[in-house]
């Protein structure tokens, strides 16, 4: 029988972040449920870019799902 304390412990618990700040112009966060690999497609990255004073942010081809590998980050199309 599932204990409903262990399974709201479980939802809550903080996901892995990464951050890659590249410049003062352009940030990459990246964060996992599971922190098994930069190289395994669980990350969800979104990119922050400064243009002037505004910044905008975008998700891998509008995508803000788990699928994403931390290591291609750079190599993907922003939404």
């Amino acid at each position: 029988m599932n204990n409903i304390h262990d399974n709201q412990k479980q939802n809550t618990l903080d996901p892995y972040v990464l951050v890659d700040e590249l410049s003062e112009t352009e940030i990459y966060i990246g964060t996992s449920k599971t922190f098994n690999s930069k190289v395994s497609p669980i990350w969800r990255i979104k990119r922050y870019l400064k243009t002037g004073n505004v910044w905008m942010s975008g998700f891998p081809n509008g995508k803000q799902d788990f699928i994403h590998i931390w290591d291609d980050r750079m190599s993907y199309n922003y939404k």
